[in-house]
């Protein structure tokens, strides 16, 4: 009894300790923030990204947030399909690649 309570204190610690680890590596900038990086760094804008994710995915773009992921500025856009599926697909600030797990061909139909 002693021992499974002291292996589900160590799982919740290990979890809230990932948990904290995830929250500080994904961090989306306000838009008075957005602007002054785009500007410092020589980002690509967000109009820009919209329109190629819209190109990418045939879908109809709905919003997109400046975050920054580790060391990388990332843009997260959401779009609505025309199967009324909202998908969200993060491109990188620096050239509009899609990255990260939603690259694959399902976004594209």
């Amino acid at each position: 009894m002693r021992l499974t309570f002291v292996a589900i204190v160590v799982f919740c610690q290990s979890m809230a300790l990932c948990f904290a680890e995830a929250q500080t590596a994904h961090n989306c900038l306000s838009y008075a923030e957005a602007r002054r990086v785009v500007s410092e760094q020589k980002l690509m804008d967000s109009l820009a990204v919209m329109k190629s994710a819209v190109i990418l995915t045939k879908a109809e773009p709905l919003h997109s947030r400046l975050c920054r992921w580790n060391q990388d500025m990332v843009y997260e856009v959401s779009l609505l399909r025309r199967d009324g599926h909202v998908i969200r697909v993060n491109m990188r600030a620096t050239d509009g690649k899609i990255i990260g797990p939603r690259e694959s061909k399902e976004l594209i139909r």
